[in-house]
């Protein structure tokens, strides 16, 4: 991990903390407000609320990036014709593959290009996550 890296991290690390800490206690003083528990910080309903608004919609993309995206592969076909091109070549474009410790979405992906039967893969960048990742990816080329 280069020092780049490492910043990069802490300043998300940092982002984060600054989200859910509040968002975590604002919460509670909501939950104490709702069995009965009298809050101590009434005035500042709009900052409350946009603290947990924003720690929900963090859940969210994290939900989306961990349990959809990874599992989602999508193949377009594109037709485009040239006077310049005697007989027609098929390309497989394959991108943002990101192997990690599951092979699923590998395996899909040589299934789906067997059934393509391309003349040319075109191989354009982030297919590993981790090193487990990386014998996967290995394995699938």
């Amino acid at each position: 991990m280069t020092d780049g890296d490492t910043t990069r991290l802490t300043i998300f690390g940092i982002v984060l903390l600054a989200i859910y800490i509040p968002a975590f206690i604002f919460s509670l003083d909501f939950l104490a407000g709702l069995i009965g528990k009298k809050s101590r910080r009434r005035g500042f309903l709009k900052t409350r609320l946009t603290f947990v608004v924003l720690a929900i919609v963090g859940v969210g993309c994290l939900a989306y990036a961990h349990f959809i995206e990874p599992k989602w592969l999508e193949v377009t076909k594109v037709q485009i014709g040239s006077a310049k091109v005697k007989s027609p070549v098929r390309l497989l474009h394959l991108s943002d593959i990101h192997s990690g410790d599951e092979s699923d979405l590998q395996r899909e992906v040589v299934s789906r290009a067997r059934q393509i039967k391309p003349d040319v893969i075109l191989l354009t960048g982030d297919y590993v996550n981790t090193i487990t990742g990386a014998a996967i990816f290995r394995q699938m080329m």
